[in-house]
C-alpha cells in the first residue's frame, strides 16, 4: 500500500509542474507615478520569481487576449530568485534596458495571461476597473490574497515598510472551490497594517 502512495505522489509531482513565475502586480492606468525609459507613464505588469533560483524568461509570454495567450514573448532575460521584473504595457514592442509589450492594458478591466515557453497558461489575473494610479496585486509577493492600493508603487516595497500608501483594499481569495472571499479595508501607518 505504501508503494502505491509513493508512486501516486511521484506521478503528481512529475506530471503537474510547479511554476515559479507569477503575475504579482498590475497597474492599468499610470498617469504620473512611474515613468518608463522614454519618460512616458505607461501601464505595467510586475512578475515575481517565487524560487531562490534564477529563471530564464526567454519563451515565456504575456497577453491580454484569451484567444492569443502568446501575444508578446519575452526576449532573452534572466530574473533572479525571489526577484521582480517590471514589464511596460506600452504598445511599443521593444526590449531595451526595459521590456515593453506590444499591447496596452484596458483601464476598464481585463485579464492578463502569463504562459510558459510550451504555451501552458501558468497564471492569469483578471483586474477590475481602476482609478488612475491604483495597483492590483498580491498582498504578499507570490500569495493569492489580492491587494488594491492607491499610488501604483510596487507593492513589495509598500509591504516592507518603505512606502506608506493612503488606503488599501485586501481581497483574500480562497484556494478551494466553495471557500468565500474575505474583504478587508486597512490603512498602513509607519509601514504596518
Amino acid at each position: 500500500m505504501c508503494i502505491k502512495r509513493i508512486m501516486l505522489l511521484l506521478f503528481f509531482l512529475f506530471n503537474f509542474p510547479v511554476h515559479a513565475l507569477v503575475i504579482n502586480e498590475i497597474v492599468s492606468s499610470n498617469s504620473n507615478v512611474n515613468a518608463d525609459d522614454d519618460g512616458d507613464f505607461s501601464d505595467w505588469i510586475e512578475l515575481y520569481n517565487e524560487t531562490t533560483e534564477a529563471l530564464q524568461l526567454s519563451g515565456y509570454s504575456l497577453s491580454d487576449d484569451a484567444d492569443n495567450s502568446r501575444k508578446w514573448q519575452f526576449p532573452p532575460r534572466v530574473i533572479e530568485g525571489k526577484s521582480f521584473v517590471l514589464i511596460w504595457c506600452s504598445g511599443k514592442a521593444k526590449s531595451s534596458a526595459q521590456l515593453h509589450t506590444d499591447f496596452k492594458l484596458d483601464r476598464d478591466g481585463e485579464s492578463v495571461i502569463l504562459s510558459s515557453p510550451d504555451g501552458t497558461i501558468i497564471d492569469e489575473r483578471h483586474f477590475p476597473l481602476f482609478n488612475e494610479n491604483y495597483s492590483y496585486g498580491r498582498r504578499v509577493d507570490g500569495d493569492d490574497a489580492v491587494l488594491v492600493e492607491e499610488h501604483g508603487v510596487a507593492l513589495h516595497q509598500d509591504l516592507q515598510g518603505r512606502v506608506a500608501p493612503a488606503v488599501a483594499l485586501v481581497l483574500d481569495v480562497g484556494a478551494a472551490v466553495g471557500e468565500g472571499v474575505a474583504v478587508a479595508l486597512g490603512h498602513h501607518v509607519d509601514g504596518g497594517q
